[in-house]
């Protein structure tokens, strides 16, 4: 062990080398340097490597205990022993505050006491550094965990640690928050309630597992915390703090309830579907039986006349043709209620000429039954789309005509189809009376719904705006093709 000794009476500086040299019969030897000033001192650390110093307080350049805070300001991290002439107990406190690892009277230094304290000393300040080093690792693992971490004393539950996260969360710093309880961070309610968690978690000695409580911070308001507190124990079991680790479950509750709110819209939707679909169903049915049956059966009725006719020559040929042309004209009828019934399940013309085309029948038939007047404006007179996108394209369109002709109370609606940027923007506009705000996420606004969800699973965008006494807008923008 090298040992640097700064002494300058020589006396002294023989005594003490004999102790450490002369019947040191244990494994590990002693090299002593000895230099008689602080300034050489110094620079004998700067160059050479020693293991501990011994350091008289009284040297002709420095004198009392600014010598030891000289030293150490210059060398924190070497193993001192103080060797003092002077039996003084506050200076041997001072020093040992200011650093030294132990304090010596040299009047009553022995050599085993001087071997032993400097063996101790550099052992000492190892596990002071190893310690140290334990120390800023676990800070810097405290610090960087993205969870607020904080700990109170036991006794008066005061907080005495936060990390970087409870900063960040709390909105306050640390040196503003150290020192304090609860009842001087938050609100009397949350105050009462985090205290009686504490008291209870340091009661009963045990974890408590709080797995959402609301808190006002102070810079993003009200939040959402799953909370754990954990009593820390002395040796005899005695609670001295309490640790508490709070994560931040704020946006997780939001997107989880997000996430229920679309799956309660679209079981409506799926119920509203199964409605619609039934109520589509009954109304064909209906029509069918009628509008077709009736025609039908009256054809039938009409081909037992004729036949009658025929049978009897005595019936006049102009009647016989006359009946003719009254079941070709009930045969027309009934081909054009089938053609109609075709078009409302699925009009061909979007099929055979296109989205554009289609829009323009569907504006012209919205026009001869609702007696609403709607321009329909194109850029273009036919445009390269998806079928899947066509459809839905033409579907919500179809639906925004229908809710005009339900709620609007409008006179005029203008429908407009034309290019933006790689994709194309149809615009339907009336001038009704506005769609009220709060219907626009009302979930019982099912026809909304289901235009967003059309808009949605082609991946486009939806927009519905409406104005008081000035009706309202829908924008549907969507890409051409599939991406």
């Amino acid at each position: 062990m090298r040992i640097l000794m700064v002494e300058n009476n020589p006396d002294d500086v023989r005594l003490l080398r004999e102790n450490l040299v002369v019947g040191d019969r244990s494994a590990e030897a002693f090299q002593v340097v000895h230099v008689d000033r602080l300034v050489p001192a110094m620079d004998a650390l700067d160059t050479s490597g020693f293991d501990a110093v011994l350091l008289d307080l009284s040297l002709p350049d420095s004198q009392g205990i600014e010598t030891l805070a000289k030293f150490r300001a210059a060398k924190p991290g070497m193993p001192i022993v103080v060797l003092s002439s002077l039996e003084d107990e506050v200076l041997g406190l001072q020093s040992l505050q200011r650093g030294a690892q132990d304090y010596l009277v040299k009047a009553e230094v022995t050599p085993s006491l001087l071997r032993r304290s400097l063996r101790y000393a550099v052992e000492r300040k190892r596990s002071e550094v190893e310690l140290r080093t334990s120390e800023v690792f676990l800070q810097s693992i405290v610090e960087n965990i993205p969870h607020m971490i904080f700990v109170k004393d036991a006794d008066e539950l005061r907080f005495v640690r936060f990390n970087k996260a409870g900063e960040e969360l709390l909105g306050h710093t640390r040196q503003h928050l150290i020192g304090k309880s609860d009842y001087e961070l938050f609100p009397k309610e949350e105050a009462d309630f985090f205290t009686a968690a504490d008291r209870d978690v340091l009661r009963n000695r045990k974890m408590l597992d709080i797995p959402e409580e609301p808190i006002l911070t102070e810079g993003k308001g009200l939040r959402h915390l799953h909370t754990k507190k954990i009593p820390i124990l002395d040796e005899t079991g005695r609670p001295v703090y309490l640790l508490g680790i709070s994560e931040d479950i704020t946006e997780r509750l939001r997107a989880e309830n997000q996430l229920q709110r679309s799956f309660e819209l679209l079981r409506t939707l799926s119920q509203r579907l199964d409605v619609v679909r039934e109520q589509e169903r009954t109304r064909i049915a209906r029509e069918l039986h009628d509008e077709l049956g009736v025609r039908m059966t009256c054809m039938k009725m009409d081909l037992s006349r004729l036949l009658a006719m025929m049978r009897d020559s005595l019936f006049p040929r102009e009647k016989m043709e006359e009946k003719i042309r009254a079941m070709n004209a009930e045969v027309d009828t009934t081909i054009a209620e089938v053609q109609r019934l075709a078009a409302e399940l699925r009009p061909g013309v979007l099929d055979d000429l296109g989205l554009v085309a289609a829009i323009e029948w569907q504006c012209q038939d919205f026009e001869r039954r609702s007696g609403i007047r709607c321009l329909c404006e194109a850029s273009f007179d036919e445009i390269k789309i998806s079928p899947s996108r066509a459809t839905a394209a033409f579907r919500i369109c179809q639906e925004a005509l229908v809710n005009v002709a339900r709620h609007a109370k409008a006179t005029f609606v203008r429908v407009l189809v034309k290019e933006s940027g790689d994709g194309v923007l149809i615009e339907i506009q009336d001038n009704g009376q506005g769609i009220p705000a709060e219907k626009l996420n009302d979930p019982a606004s099912l026809g909304l719904l289901g235009m967003k969800e059309r808009s949605m699973a082609i991946g486009g965008s939806l927009e519905i705006a409406g104005w008081p006494g000035k009706g309202t807008t829908v924008m549907l923008r969507l890409r051409c093709q599939d991406a």
